[in-house]
């Protein structure tokens, strides 16, 4: 998966990593990545809370799960954010203004991805979406699918992913490969399809219909409207996945 950058339009001022210290020449280990002075700090990606407070070494704080068990840290906040365990929190949502609360002589906002949630910290410029600072209209990346007709977990997720880059489908749930409310809404929105005046079958065949018509308008589907994400129409949906075709 893919995250936003929790500060856009800043650079960072220490990187994750071996870095040299400015003043003393020295050189450390970062676990994380620190901006510097008062900034406004936004979730990564879409997410649930883990952990959320105040405290003497972080000040405002919280520790987010997203889907592909990655895990966002957020510390030095002014204040505790307004959430609590259990959230929903959205990509781009406000986490808090950083400042000098917690273990700092200075105002810095303090950042960590992780692939444990209490450890196993990882460089976040290794997900950033390339040129995501902030969510919007964006290219999906490819999907490297199997081209084998089979709506498995992994087409759902490229899906899924797909949906997020454009604000404008509405996907709100995290990309995990099961399709759920969420999922079928963004992709009627991606369709721009009015279920209840499409036709006589079920929501779900109507938008797989769309679906359907979508793909042939891209050229990589030839069959009928069946209403079913059957052998033919699967593998469509997986050619224009892995191509970055479906926005």
């Amino acid at each position: 998966m893919f995250i936003f950058s929790p500060v856009p339009m800043y650079d960072h001022f220490v990187p994750f990593g071996y870095y040299r210290v400015y003043k003393s020449d020295e050189i450390k280990f970062s676990h994380g990545v620190v901006w510097d002075g008062v900034v406004t700090v936004m979730a990564v990606q879409d997410s649930v809370v883990e952990e959320s407070g105040f405290s003497e070494e972080w000040g405002g704080y919280a520790l987010l799960r997203h889907a592909d068990d990655l895990y966002s840290f957020y510390a030095h906040g002014a204040e505790a954010p307004k959430f609590k365990a259990g959230d929903r929190v959205g990509a781009a949502e406000y986490i808090f203004e950083s400042s000098d609360n917690g273990n700092t002589d200075k105002p810095k906002f303090y950042f960590e991805l992780r692939k444990e949630r209490d450890g196993g910290q990882v460089d976040p410029g290794a997900y950033i979406f390339p040129g995501g600072v902030a969510p919007g209209v964006l290219p999906p990346p490819q999907a490297k699918l199997d081209v084998n007709g089979v709506m498995d977990k992994e087409t759902w997720k490229a899906l899924q992913l797909a949906l997020k880059c454009n604000l404008t489908f509405s996907y709100l749930g995290i990309i995990d490969g099961i399709p759920g409310p969420m999922t079928w809404q963004s992709l009627k929105e991606s369709l721009t399809l009015l279920v209840d005046e499409a036709g006589i079958g079920t929501e779900e065949e109507e938008t797989i219909k769309g679906l359907q018509r979508r793909l042939a308008a891209m050229a990589e589907y030839d069959g009928f409207e069946t209403g079913e994400l059957d052998l033919e129409t699967v593998s469509a949906l997986q050619r224009a996945l892995n191509q970055g075709i479906y926005k």
